[in-house]
């Protein structure tokens, strides 16, 4: 089981699309499963993956939504082509803004700068543990969700 199944993207791309453009279920199947393996690419070095709801609900839950933005911002390029909609830059920026949030927030909890503080952490050789110098302010500890 992943972060998120074809019900939570049918939720979240019913409120902003026509049900007839949603791609099939195999496809939506198969970007929740690329999805999913991207987000345990980037949480492994630090947590053990999958991280699951009944072990860390607050940690599944952020999960959840940053899987989301990507699969839905995936979904929303492949409606655009499918559609063949000429597109604008401008049209563009909503579904590349949702990437981009997505993303920042993966590389943000890879490098310890947002923890995930009930999820169980892994081990690693080579961890990066931010606030470890004598200096606070330059070393703050790391935001926790």
């Amino acid at each position: 089981m992943g972060y998120h199944d074809i019900d939570d993207v049918k939720a979240e791309t019913l409120q902003n699309y026509d049900a007839d453009s949603i791609p099939s279920a195999t496809k939506v199947n198969d970007i929740i499963a690329n999805t999913d393996a991207v987000v345990d690419g980037y949480v492994k070095g630090r947590y053990n993956v999958p991280v699951l709801v009944a072990d860390s609900p607050t940690a599944h839950k952020v999960l959840k939504r940053i899987a989301l933005k990507l699969t839905v911002a995936e979904i929303s390029e492949i409606q655009k082509e499918t559609t063949r909609r000429s597109t604008t830059e401008g049209d563009n920026q909503p579904i590349n803004a949702m990437k981009a949030e997505g993303y920042r927030l993966l590389r943000d909890i890879e490098k310890g700068v947002l923890e995930l503080t009930d999820a169980v952490k892994g081990h690693t050789s080579g961890e990066v543990r931010q606030g470890t110098g004598t200096d606070t302010e330059a070393n703050p500890p790391a935001p926790k969700w």
